[in-house]
């Protein structure tokens, strides 16, 4: 009977020390996915945090400074109007005179057509 006993004694024991190990090992699993779950949440903060001092960063490289308006002064605006004036006034030149060469040489056949008519 003794001995009965001391085997059913190690059968729980060692069947406690299997519940002890699987609890253990639950809860090293449970405590790696809350830490992996913890990493990701701090990189989406980080890059939530990221993100919004992008705008700021962008609101002051769009802020004018002093040398900005200074350089302003440096510019010779009246030269870039003409320079601008002069390029649409080239274009509008060769329009035109595109335009002009095909009314011409629409009206070149129309006249040829004509004195081929009345030489018919």
């Amino acid at each position: 009977m003794k001995m009965n006993n001391r085997i059913i004694k190690n059968i729980v024991q060692q069947d406690n020390n299997q519940k002890q190990q699987q609890d253990n090992n639950e809860k090293e699993l449970q405590e790696k996915n809350e830490n992996e779950q913890q990493d990701k949440n701090n990189e989406n903060e980080q890059q939530h945090n990221n993100e919004k001092e992008q705008p700021n960063n962008y609101e002051q490289q769009q802020q004018v400074t002093q040398t900005d308006v200074k350089n302003l002064d440096r510019i010779n605006y009246f030269f870039i109007d003409d320079e601008i004036w002069n390029k649409m006034d080239n274009c509008l030149i060769l329009k035109n005179i595109s335009y002009l060469n095909t009314t011409f040489n629409t009206s070149k056949m129309s006249l040829q057509n004509l004195e081929l008519r009345k030489t018919e």
